[in-house]
């Protein structure tokens, strides 16, 4: 009866689901025991649920596993009736016990001998859609334990059982199982294909092998040839998830675990883990199982869409009946001209982004292998048209070359990833791109293609280019002929134009010539990158602009460059505006080459490219040298499929090594003549191309030689950081100080005669004088400047006034009404509204444009503005807050101004076009189209006329109301880069290259005004009363500049440009480009100068401190100083001595190395400033003692005669020094002094005190003799025969007394010992020896007998040996070979000598 009524309760949740799954219709792991029995649910055959009786054999818990599971043998059933092992397709059958639900199958036991598997606990499977009521595990494989005693499987004792992801780890665990471990894999999903040819149904289990599915070919019969059209969903039933569905079915089939009102769940574990999804499901009819002791898997067909599945997760995949998925339609029509063949397919895609791609490639790969064999040759012809959500249609219409089983040259076009080569790389270009895009979900409408295929080969490619003339000037266009080959004995020659751009620069410029298949290619090697989309509009926009393989592209660079922002091309660019952009630390600004492409289509497909290089000529000499920028270097084009590989400089060449080494790769060949190897190595080279775009490393780059970093602000507060010692030394009194003749007593009358100046003996003090700009500037300036005329005064203070943290940076600026500022920004192109205390808000704002590059204010108060790269022109009245568009005129407009009537004059390039719009008008005239690249820089006179000045050739053009143009000056060696007019009508003329302002007056006389260094560029100006404010780049400082030339430094913003500057009521305001924020300058009413750092190089004393200012009544000059020995200051120094505001003031530092002075500058209560002139510091060093080198003689050196001392005396303090020589025959105890020309020594005296001796001394300290004279000589001569001969030392000593009578200090060097030999060697002639032929005669010296001759009488001398073979000793025994004298010599004369050469002569006779 119990069970009578279990089952009964069971039937009524399977039939109606009348009952919630609660706890008590739960049996958790932790109750089941092994030996339990029960019985599980599944369809094996029709739509009919199969009860088969299962054990549990454990439960298997959790150690690195997050979750339990529990292992069961099924006792019964088809699986054993049939020894199929678990089925794939069984994945969900829930298993009951007691009447309880405890999970579902999910896990096989590898290589099983027995039907054993693992079970999901239904807690797991439910969290995927309740996890705040069921934890959600986290962990994919893992060791399970089994609880309590080990269990038995298949005979053996299981104590630890691994659980693997996916079929291919399992391999990998199977090597390291130990005999008492067990390996449990999840079952895998059999994906059941169907619609498609058998054999791309590798390439479709290639794609899905990162997931456990198994894709197998389906029954090809409809569901409407079953006996049922559809199937209830209830525990135990087959449940299908379809991919793909239509014409083409892709249907993963399962098994339902349980259904709770219009939720499903099923499966066991995952089918692909996508997470959130929405795919049909349907319910499925199981044909038969095909059982295999490696894999058994379920044989069935999907039948009815029952709802749609929304979770795929790690234990579970789940669903709602009833409601119906979003699916993407997809139509293919496919017509083979050659077999007279159509067909059509109408499809409904998975909507998922991974699943969408898949079902996408595989169908339409399916539906032209269908229809079109692999080894037909011809043409295929694709239209294709993709719809998605709120985004424009992408259509696209190409030509492809069918080569029958894919030739030599289409292997190098994918080995390249160099074109779409097919219809499948022509739809996976759009879809990979849409799909792994990173800014948004690409929800696609619907997918159409139609293709066809022509039996005829229409490829052609370009063999060869010839220009009619190769110099050229900018904007002629050159007659080419191009040569066309192809397949068939196809050739054709055409005559197209080279167009030169109008804005190249002078040089030789190449043209790429290309077919429609290499265009990207053809883009690379010109130098063009596509620019980074920042948007899906952008991305989108650039599926849609792509090339056919039908097309000729022609391709240049015309030698000039730009930047792009925010992924918006601006193109050909001043240098010194794109050094100033890339310095703006932005990986939104990235330099690019310019680029020029005409392109026009072809009847046939064309491959190859060819090039040509024409050499541009220019009337006139360019002054702009190339910016400062990384280089770009294309890689080489890939050789023409067709034809013989071809360099970029001509028809020939060599093919790269990267390219000869993937070539030889000749399986990878062999494999690719496969078309389903081909279509997978297509769609892995189109995902990885878009990968490589979306690649965040590939477009964040620092880009040398410009810091692409943000440049940190300078906190003026902070003290600077410490020099190096190298540093240091440029910093030494050498480098900084001028030395100054002490003052000479003023004289009453002047002398009548000249009289003879005599010299000081004293050493003299040393000054330290600043008086010229570049000395100040080595200094420290806190709110004090600098002048070129070497004057010190109170300088500006810096305020942020606007700081772009929605935008990359501010580009241009001008004063509005009141203190409030108009700032122009970049990336985007903003117009903002800036008050003095930092408020600020969004005038107009044009997204789709890069920066806004003008701001000017019409006579009639109306804001105008300019923004790159299109160009567009906005009028904001002064009544209105709104823009309104004028007009767009396709070009950087760099300046707006009006003339007195309203009329407003625009300067644009790159083609030096100067325009101009009527007041009211909406079209622009071209008033004058110059002779240059760009007219960079607008400044109105005094007259009403507007000046322009042009770059590269550098003129400046005189523009009058009437429309007449005249020239009014021209930069000798640079192009202008700003113009401004002060109040007296002088015209200011800056140049970049060289920072070089001139000044031509109102009469048409010019002069160069000033030339700033290190400066390169003079970036902008504005007019004063007399003069300009001047800002400059590399570096970025500003600068006050009259119009006498003298310069007044301003403002150091530690970066390399400031962009704009703008005077705004008393605050002068600019752009420092590494920021990009707007500072604003105001006068201080203090400001400190802190000198730099003097280095005396020794301990000095400090004299008397001397300054020349100008102080108006009421300002104060106060002058503070400090010492220490300490390259800088630290805690070691001393305090800053009191203030002190009087010149001729004797500094009270303590004693130092170091010194530094420190001015305070306030004005008064007009606010009048003082200007510091010259400061002078007088000091002494410490006397330092002199450097010695004895050059000669050398210790060891025998000396005779009368010998010269030589030696090298060095001073470092430049002291004029003497020295003494003395000789010791004592080893140092006494000593005689050596003078010149004496004859005899001096008398000994001793030293009373003992010093300690160098390294050159002897170790005994003996004492030393008073001086009695010197001399400043750096020899003297010592005759040595007045002294006995014997060993001796020398000494030398230098001192500098003579300029240092109270503190002099010296240095002696030692040379011992030294040998004084004046006695020449003695012969024993009493002890002559003869030896056969041989005469041995005894030599005596007092130090070593050197060296021996003889000779018979008159005859010439012959060298003689000594007995022991070497001359060094006292005593040596001579030896006369006698065979060598005549044989009738009677005598025989012999000369020997010792080392110092004393040398004697003495007859022999001959015994």
């Amino acid at each position: 009866m119990r069970r009578l009524i279990l089952c009964s309760v069971l039937v009524s949740l399977i039939a109606g689901n009348l009952l919630a799954l609660g706890p008590n219709d739960i049996l958790p792991p932790s109750k089941i025991r092994p030996g339990m029995k029960g019985y599980g649910l599944s369809v094996f055959k029709g739509t009919q649920i199969e009860r088969f009786p299962i054990t549990v054999l454990g439960v298997l818990e959790r150690s690195d596993f997050d979750m339990d599971a529990i292992l069961i043998r099924i006792d019964g059933g088809t699986v054993v009736q049939r020894k199929s092992g678990v089925i794939a397709g069984m994945s969900g059958s829930p298993i009951f016990i007691n009447g309880k639900l405890i999970g579902a199958i999910s896990f096989g036991w590898y290589f099983p001998k027995e039907p054993i598997c693992g079970v999901t606990p239904i807690t797991a499977m439910l969290a995927c859609t309740e996890p705040q009521k069921f934890p959600s595990p986290r962990l994919t494989t893992g060791v399970l334990r089994p609880r309590g005693s080990p269990i038995i499987v298949s005979g053996k004792s299981i104590h630890r059982v691994w659980v693997a992801a996916n079929p291919k780890e399992a391999e990998a665990i199977k090597e390291k199982l130990r005999p008492d471990e067990g390996l449990l894999v999840p079952i895998a999903t059999p994906l059941l294909v169907s619609g498609v040819p058998r054999s791309v149904l590798p390439l479709l289990q290639r794609m899905l092998e990162p997931y456990n599915v198994v894709v197998m070919e389906g029954a090809s019969g409809k569901a409407t040839s079953l006996p049922v059209k559809d199937a209830p969903i209830r525990p135990g039933s087959a449940l299908g998830v379809q991919i793909v569905g239509g014409d083409v079915d892709f249907t993963g089939i399962g098994t339902v675990t349980w259904v709770e009102g219009n939720k499903v769940w099923a499966f066991g574990h995952s089918m692909m883990e996508l997470g959130s999804v929405d795919l049909p499901i349907t319910s499925a009819y199981v044909l038969d199982i095909l059982p295999s002791y490696q894999f058994s898997f379920k044989l069935a067909v999907s039948l009815k869409e029952r709802g749609r599945l929304t979770q795929d997760r790690l234990f579970a995949v789940a669903g709602e009946l009833g409601k119906p998925a979003q699916t993407v339609p997809m139509q293919v029509t496919v017509r083979n001209f050659a077999q007279r063949l159509q067909r059509h397919y109408d499809l409904k895609l998975a909507s998922h982004r991974e699943l969408v791609r898949l079902g996408a490639y595989i169908s339409l790969l399916g539906a032209l292998t269908s229809a079109v064999s692999s080894s037909e040759e011809g043409s295929t012809y694709m239209r294709l048209k993709v719809e998605a959500k709120d985004l424009p249609p992408i259509e696209r219409e190409n030509w492809f070359p069918a080569e029958g089983g894919i030739g030599f040259g289409g292997i190098l076009l994918i080995l390249l990833g160099g074109a779409r080569t097919s219809p499948l790389a022509e739809l996976a270009d759009i879809v990979e791109a849409a799909t792994g895009n990173r800014f948004g979900e690409v929800k696609f409408t619907r997918i159409q293609t139609e293709i066809e295929f022509h039996p005829q080969r229409r490829t052609a490619w370009i063999d060869r280019v010839t220009a009619r003339k190769t110099k050229v000037k900018p904007g002629e266009k050159v007659p080419v002929t191009l040569t066309l080959k192809g397949w068939g004995g196809f050739e054709r020659t055409m005559t197209v134009d080279l167009e030169v751009p109008q804005n190249a620069r002078p040089g030789r410029i190449r043209f790429l010539i290309g077919g429609g298949m290499m265009g990207e290619t053809v883009r690379q090697q010109s130098g063009y990158r596509r620019p980074r989309p920042r948007s899906l509009k952008e991305l989108w926009e650039q599926l849609r602009d792509v090339y056919a393989n039908n097309e000729v592209i022609i391709a240049t660079s015309p030698l000039t460059s730009g930047v792009e922002i925010a992924g918006k091309r601006w193109e050909s660019l001043p240098s010194s505006t794109i050094e100033a952009l890339l310095s703006m630390g932005s990986s939104d600004i990235q330099p690019i080459r310019d680029y020029r492409e005409k392109r026009f289509p072809f009847d046939r497909i064309l491959t190859g490219i060819a090039s040509i290089i024409l050499t541009v000529e220019a009337e006139e000499r360019e002054k702009e040298a190339p910016p400062r920028m990384p280089r770009m270097e294309a890689p080489p084009p890939p050789p023409s499929p067709s034809g013989p590989p071809q360099s970029p400089e001509g028809d020939g060449g060599e093919m790269s090594t990267l390219v000869l080494q993937r070539l030889l790769t000749l399986p990878l060949i062999q494999q690719l003549r496969d078309p389903v190897e081909r279509a997978w190595f297509e769609i892995q080279t189109i995902r990885q191309k878009w990968r490589d775009e979306e690649s965040f490393a590939r477009w964040f780059v620092s880009l040398a030689p410009f810091a692409l970093q943000r440049e940190e602000k300078i906190d003026k507060e902070q003290p600077p950081q410490p020099p190096d010692w190298e540093e240091v030394r440029r910093l030494s009194p050498e480098q900084t100080e001028r030395k100054e003749q002490p003052a000479q007593p003023q004289q009453l009358s002047a002398p009548t005669q000249p009289t003879a100046r005599t010299q000081p003996l004293a050493r003299q003090p040393k000054t330290w004088v600043l008086d010229k700009g570049e000395d100040w500037l080595k200094g420290k300036l806190d709110g004090t400047v600098v002048a070129t005329d070497g004057t010190v005064t109170l300088g500006y203070h810096a305020k942020t006034l606007y700081n772009p943290e929605e935008t990359v940076g501010a580009f241009c600026l001008l004063p509005s009404s009141g203190s409030s500022l108009l700032v122009g920004t970049i990336g985007p192109a903003r117009l903002m509204r800036v008050e003095a205390d930092g408020k600020k808000e969004v005038v107009a704002e044009i997204s789709d444009e890069a920066a806004v590059t003008a701001i000017a204010k019409a006579p009639d108060n109306s804001v105008w503005l300019a923004t790159a790269p299109s160009g567009k022109v906005f009028r904001i009245a002064s009544e209105s807050e709104k823009p309104e568009q004028i007009c767009s005129v396709n070009a950087t407009i760099w300046a707006i101004a009006f003339f007195d009537d309203g009329t407003a004059v625009l300067a644009t390039g790159p083609e030096g076009k100067v325009l101009t719009i009527p007041k009211g008008a909406k079209e622009p005239k071209l008033l004058v189209q110059l002779p240059d690249r760009h007219a960079l820089a607008l400044a109105k006179g005094i007259d009403g006329s507007v000046f322009v000045g042009t770059t590269p050739r550098g003129k400046v053009y005189r523009l009058k109301p009437d429309g007449k143009v005249e020239t009014v000056f021209e930069a000798p060696q640079n192009p202008v880069q700003a113009l401004a007019v002060d109040k007296k009508g002088n015209l200011y003329v800056g140049t970049s290259g060289s920072a070089i302002i001139y000044l031509v007056a109102p009469d048409g006389s010019w002069k160069e005004l000033r030339r700033f260094t290190p400066e390169r560029d003079i970036m902008a100006m504005v007019g004063l009363d007399d003069g300009v404010i001047v800002a400059t780049g590399s570096p970025g400082k500003l600068y006050r500049l009259t119009s006498d030339g003298v310069a007044t430094w301003l403002y150091d913003s530690q970066q390399t440009h400031l962009l704009s500057v703008a005077v705004n009521g008393d605050a002068i305001c600019t752009i420092p480009s590494g920021s990009g924020e707007v500072v604003a300058l105001h006068r201080n009413s203090e400001g400190i100068y802190n000198s730099p750092i003097l280095d005396a190089g020794q301990i000095a004393r400090w004299g008397v401190l001397r300054f020349i200012a100008d102080v108006p009544e009421g300002a104060q000059v106060l002058v503070q100083a400090r010492s220490g020995n300490t390259a800088y200051p630290d805690s070691t120094w001393s305090n800053w001595t009191p203030p002190v505001a009087i010149s001729e003031s004797v500094l009270t530092c303590p004693p130092a190395r170091y010194l530094q002075l420190r001015f305070l500058l306030r004005t008064n209560d007009t606010q009048k400033a003082p200007v510091l002139k010259r400061v002078s510091v007088a000091y002494f060093p410490k006397n330092q003692p002199p450097k010695l080198t004895v050059q000669e003689p050398t210790a060891g050196a025998v000396l005779s005669g009368r010998v010269t001392i030589r030696w090298r005396g060095e001073d470092p303090d430049r002291d004029r020094l003497s020295y003494e020589v003395f000789y010791s025959s004592d080893n140092g105890k006494t000593w005689h002094q050596i003078r010149e020309g004496t004859t005899q020594p001096t008398q000994p005296r001793k030293q009373e005190e003992k010093q300690e001796r160098q390294e050159s001394k002897p170790e005994s300290q003996p004492q030393q003799p008073q001086p009695s004279s010197a001399t400043t000589a750096s020899s003297i001569n010592w005759d040595t025969t007045k002294v006995p001969d014997g060993v001796y030392w020398l000494k030398v000593i230098a001192s500098d007394r003579i300029p240092n009578p109270d503190d002099p200090q010296t240095t002696e060097q030692i040379v011992a010992p030294i040998i004084v030999d004046n006695t020449p060697p003695t012969l024993g002639t009493h002890a002559v020896k003869r030896e056969g032929n041989k005469l041995l005669v005894p030599a005596y010296d007092n130090t070593a007998v050197g060296s021996a001759e003889y000779r018979a009488e008159g005859g010439e001398w012959i060298a003689a040996t000594c007995q022991d073979g070497v001359f060094d000793q006292p005593y040596e025994v001579l030896v006369i070979d006698l065979s060598k004298l005549p044989s009738n010599a009677k005598t025989v004369e012999v000369r020997v000598r010792d080392f110092a050469g004393n040398e004697r002569v003495v007859k022999l006779n001959v015994p």
